[in-house]
């Protein structure tokens, strides 16, 4: 039989470097974590997708407070995304404005508990929610051609009529009168119209047209507003388009963030190498020249495999949704903080 002592010192060797690669991320994560850093990372891009005003930065026209739409999205309908898992309630983004200081930032990123990471159809429907109000989605579902063919001509002009007043004007009193106006006969169609009057409320419900023009230039608002040209204001096939584009963008972000953690991780293994005064060369001599300290590693190596083994066999038995959830965890110190793709 061969000798198998160069075989032995590979194997002593891949278990050292094993162990320094996950010691070298885990600190990565612990830093990673202790800085919020991927929080405040994608705040930053949502305010470069969104034109809010970056870090420290001061408006152009003091007496003029730019709109924050990052911080409107995540204290309104992305809320969740902040509170998930926790009892306590967040505090509001717009009480606590962007700073450029590290570790100012670092104390509000942690006040704010701001996401890692927020789906991409979940961003789409926050905002189209924000630009075209989800009342007059439900007035659109209240056109008269979708009136039953039997009702009478009379009282479908009369519809009619209403219906156009609420298009130009949507309040309160126009969802009334659209109420009243809808046939007795036709029971969804009053659902409906009831469920519009609850969402309208006291105020004024802008149109789309009116929530566009609100919007600061922005990225997001090219986007938006190439994406309503595109769908001829279909609002499904707007989320879609709008899912997309973020994908997209998610995407480069991913890319900068890898590029910036190998950094990270590079220059925590310089370190640790010359805090542990870890030599390749010795450690190879050591295990070629000393049985005993060879075998130990190669016992301890079949040990970790016998124990990887164990841990295979008792995830391929679990159920699916145990493995979906074992499998979303922080083992790759790369993009999975910022993406979320659509199932």
């Amino acid at each position: 039989m061969p000798d198998s002592s160069a075989l032995d010192v590979l194997i002593g060797l891949a278990l050292l470097f094993a162990a320094f690669s996950l010691g070298v991320s885990r600190i990565n994560e612990a830093v990673l974590g202790f800085l919020h850093y991927r929080g405040r990372r994608l705040e930053s891009e949502l305010r470069r997708l969104l034109g809010g005003r970056p870090p420290g930065g001061a408006p152009s026209d003091p007496g003029d407070a730019p709109t924050d739409v990052a911080a409107e999205l995540l204290d309104g309908p992305l809320r969740a995304m902040r509170t998930a898992g926790r009892d306590a309630t967040s505090v509001d983004m717009a009480d606590h404005p962007a700073v450029q200081r590290t570790w100012a930032a670092v104390s509000r990123a942690r006040r704010l508990r701001l996401p890692s990471y927020v789906p991409s159809t979940a961003f789409a429907r926050a905002l189209l929610d924000r630009v075209d109000p989800p009342a007059r989605a439900m007035l659109a579902q209240l056109r008269p051609n979708a009136l039953p063919a039997h009702i009478a001509d009379e009282i479908r002009e009369h519809y009619q009529i209403a219906y156009d007043a609420a298009r130009r004007s949507l309040d309160e009193g126009s969802a009334q009168a659209l109420y009243d106006a809808m046939p007795v006969d036709h029971p969804t169609g009053r659902v409906v119209a009831a469920a519009l009057m609850s969402a309208v409320g006291s105020g004024t419900v802008g149109t789309l047209e009116d929530g566009l023009t609100a919007l600061p230039p922005s990225l997001e608002k090219d986007a938006l507003t190439a994406a309503v040209i595109r769908t001829g204001g279909d609002r499904e096939k707007i989320i879609t388009e709008l899912a997309q584009w973020y994908d997209d963008a998610m995407d480069r972000l991913s890319g900068w963030y890898k590029r910036r953690i190998a950094v990270f991780l590079l220059s925590y293994a310089i370190v640790l190498s010359a805090v542990f005064n870890l030599d390749a060369v010795a450690i190879s001599r050591a295990l070629w020249q000393d049985g005993t300290v060879r075998d130990a590693a190669v016992t301890a190596s079949q040990a970790q495999a016998g124990q990887a083994a164990a841990d295979g066999s008792t995830t391929a038995n679990s159920t699916p949704g145990d493995s979906a959830t074992t499998g979303s965890g922080d083992a790759n110190s790369g993009d999975a903080g910022f993406r979320c793709r659509r199932g």
